[in-house]
């Protein structure tokens, strides 16, 4: 007999949850491959209803046409380096991966001469393999030489030789240290490879040698300056008259972007010009609505990713992370395809610049941009870094900065970050992302004094290091300075390790790149996300709903994943727990939660909060059930941090009446577990029955333990709790409450006998 007895009120604290369904990992694959939407007029977003129709249960969707990463107008695209570039800082050592050898570190922003490479005043002992095949052991000072281009044909063979080596980079000695001054050396760990003497094939020095004039070759990429400055208009102008250019503009002081069809060399002969470096194309590592923010707060519900069930709890627990830090001082770059800069969610967000008086026309402070009030556009070279609308990828930048700091303020989204600022660098011209742009951006991002540079951009897989030598560059600069860059991982689902792409692997050479993986709401690797060992951490990438053009949609991608982390950054720093940018790199990697396909973020734990054992409960069948006849009730059980102890689960049944809650006493049921263990009990007089062992301890904190539960209720109201208890018998987090009610069959009127 079932009866309501005692005065022994259950646990009445707890919320309807939402039914889960079996997790479907689905994901878009653009570096930054998104697709968006906006909302219809129930709020639902129009791109989810799309895309999720079009695709079955474990079928990956197709993918959205990617941003180019190849030109395709056939002409040799460069960058210029010129005299009126920023002077140098030398770079500190990088420290990040010991068993990598270290990485010379080049100029931040280009200078003349070239930058030298890190010094920390000391020397070191390396050998050198001269041209004759004698060997020479010296001692060369750091910082005594100096990081150049390769720009003729015998020094690209000379570092091609050298592809599968940690470290390979063109060097020349300037001082004299190691050999005649001028000379050229490939630089591998503790070895020099002497080259011929300005860099041209030893052929030249033989017709020398025979009294023959010696032939013409390219300049190398750091030439002898004039006496007198050549200003980049100057420059421009003459590069424009060379034969075989088609196009040329000023990207930045000191930096000028080149498409010709002509000869290296006749750029590499002007006066003014000290390095050229190849240019190529980088394509997007692609409140009310905060429920939506699974990476704030997964509930596992299907609303939170495009109709995609997910893992309650794997989430980056930043809300519990804001009880210390909110990003509060931070300024944020994000070098993209530029910024909303008046949606509702990012306006007060956006970084101004103190220097400058907008609108007079006039470069207050100097800094080669006139009115660069809110940020600077470096594709079109203009004041404006709001997207081009219509171009490929133009809400990328906007989604980017949702991510990051949207603000908290009763509209739409929330950020990761929602106290810090972001600063808008846009670098795309007609829907184009060039190396010179980024640069650029970088250099102006780190000159400005933001904190923190998101990189939602990659290459292509196995891109040679000698390609982006240009893109060190600036990551190097960012170093000296303490500036962190977040770099996505790309989109390709290959080991990056095996195959590069820039920038995300220069986190195995410099220590304030953090490189970011894709995982989905179901805490597994987004199947487009790129891995192996250049990634430091992984976050949220999957079906993301952050801000676009004017509205809100969903985008997926490592794109997505780094400024989830750039974000954490900013937390981190405001924080005043850690601030080296290496740092802050260990904290999140040391701090985050472990799962197989390695670091998953939690910025709780980075900002030191001791998260509680947490549980979420979901029931099925409960609309199924009629009083007086046995029915089936489905109970799923997923926790996070749960202690190794925790391996039982604990059903507990009340009656509702009134406004009290009383236990059900006597009430028989039969449990089934996941391995097919029937058991059968009885309610005690607390309402609850005997605990479940838990076989499979895994599942709890995986994707979810469930269990059949049969019972038969009379009619009536009743809360089910669900308790996850240790070997002790102890309650290891706050009880999960369900409610339901169970009506009675409806009544079928006697058939009427005919008369």
């Amino acid at each position: 007999m079932v009866r309501v007895a005692g005065t022994q009120r259950a646990n009445d604290d707890g919320a309807r949850r939402v039914g889960r369904s079996a997790a479907v990992a689905v994901v878009l694959t653009l570096v930054a491959g998104c697709a968006s939407g906006g909302d219809d007029a129930a709020g639902v977003p129009t791109a989810a209803t799309t895309m999720s129709a079009a695709f079955d249960a474990g079928q990956q969707e197709q993918l959205p046409v990617a941003m180019p990463t190849e030109w395709d107008d056939g002409l040799d695209h460069v960058v210029l380096l010129t005299e009126n570039a920023a002077p140098t800082v030398d770079a500190p050592e990088v420290s990040a991966v010991p068993q990598v050898p270290q990485v010379p570190q080049v100029s931040a922003a280009p200078a003349a001469p070239a930058a030298p490479m890190a010094s920390d005043g000391g020397e070191r002992n390396v050998t050198v393999q001269r041209r004759d095949g004698t060997t020479d052991d010296v001692r060369v000072p750091d910082g005594s030489l100096t990081v150049v281009q390769p720009i003729v044909q015998a020094e690209i063979d000379a570092l091609e030789q050298f592809d599968d080596e940690a470290l390979a980079v063109l060097v020349e000695d300037r001082v004299g240290v190691a050999g005649p001054v001028s000379t050229r050396y490939v630089m591998l760990p503790g070895r020099l490879i002497e080259l011929a003497g300005d860099g041209s094939d030893a052929d030249a020095d033989a017709d020398a040698d025979a009294g023959a004039a010696p032939a013409t070759t390219a300049a190398p990429s750091t030439v002898v300056l004039a006496t007198a400055m050549v200003s980049d208009e100057e420059l421009l102008r003459e590069v424009l008259a060379l034969p075989g250019v088609e196009a040329a503009h000023i990207v930045a002081p000191g930096m000028i972007a080149v498409a010709t069809a002509g000869d290296r060399a006749a750029l590499a002969e002007l006066a003014g010009v000290t390095e050229i470096h190849d240019d190529v194309l980088v394509g997007v590592a692609d409140d009310p609505s905060q429920s939506r923010q699974w990476m704030l707060r997964n509930s596992g519900a299907t609303d939170q990713a495009g109709g995609y069930s997910g893992v309650p709890g794997a989430d980056t627990n930043v809300i519990a992370g804001w009880q210390v830090s909110r990003g509060a001082g931070v300024v944020v770059a994000v070098i993209d395809t530029g910024v909303d800069l008046d949606h509702p969610d990012l306006a007060a967000q956006m970084w101004r610049n103190a220097g400058e008086t907008c609108g007079n026309g006039i470069d207050d402070d100097r800094n080669g941009r006139v009115d660069d009030c809110a940020g600077w556009d470096f594709g079109n070279n203009d004041a404006n870094p709001r997207p081009d609308i219509g171009t490929t990828s133009y809400d990328h930048g906007t989604h980017v900065s949702g991510i990051v700091a949207a603000a908290q303020n009763g509209v739409g989204i929330v950020g990761m970050a929602p106290d810090a600022e972001v600063m808008a660098l846009k670098v795309t011209s007609n829907g184009l992302m060039s190396l010179s742009s980024i640069v650029a951006a970088m250099n102006y991002a780190v000159d400005q004094g933001a904190d923190v540079i998101n990189l939602s951009l990659a290459t292509g897989p196995g891109t040679p290091r000698s390609s982006a030598t240009l893109f060190e560059q600036g990551v190097a600069y960012a170093q000296q300075r303490g500036v962190v860059v977040v770099a996505a991982a790309g989109n390709s689902n290959v080991d990056i390790g095996a195959l590069p792409v820039w920038p995300a692997n220069y986190s195995l050479y410099y220590d304030n790149v953090i490189t970011v993986g894709s995982t989905t709401n179901a805490d597994a690797k987004s199947s487009f996300s790129n891995f192996g060992a250049p990634l430091n951490i992984h976050a949220p990438g999957s079906w993301i709903w952050s801000t676009i053009t004017g509205s809100y949609g969903w985008m997926s991608g490592t794109s997505m994943a780094a400024p989830v982390v750039a974000g954490a950054v900013a937390d981190v720093l405001a924080s005043g727990q850690v601030t080296a940018p290496g740092a802050v790199r260990s904290r999140l990697a040391e701090r985050a939660q472990s799962r197989p396909f390695g670091r998953r973020l939690d910025v709780g734990r980075a900002l030191g909060i001791d998260v509680p054992a947490e549980v979420a409960v979901s029931y099925d069948g409960i609309d199924a059930l009629v009083a007086d006849i046995e029915g089936t009730l489905g109970v799923s059980v997923s926790g996070r941090q749960l202690p190794p102890t925790a391996d039982r689960v604990r059903i507990s049944v009340a009656a509702a009446v009134g406004s009290d809650i009383f236990a059900v006493e006597g009430l028989a049921a039969v449990f089934v577990t996941p391995d097919g263990t029937s058991v059968s009990g009885t309610s005690g007089a607390d309402g609850s029955f005997a605990p479940i062992t838990v076989s499979d301890r895994a599942a709890l904190t995986a994707g979810g333990w469930r269990m059949q539960t049969a019972l038969n209720l009379p009619a009536g109201d009743y809360a089910i709790v669900t308790e996850v208890l240790d070997a002790s018998g102890a309650t290891v987090a706050s009880p999960q409450v369900g409610f339901l009610s169970v009506t009675s069959p409806p009544t079928t009127a006697p058939p009427i006998a005919p008369t």
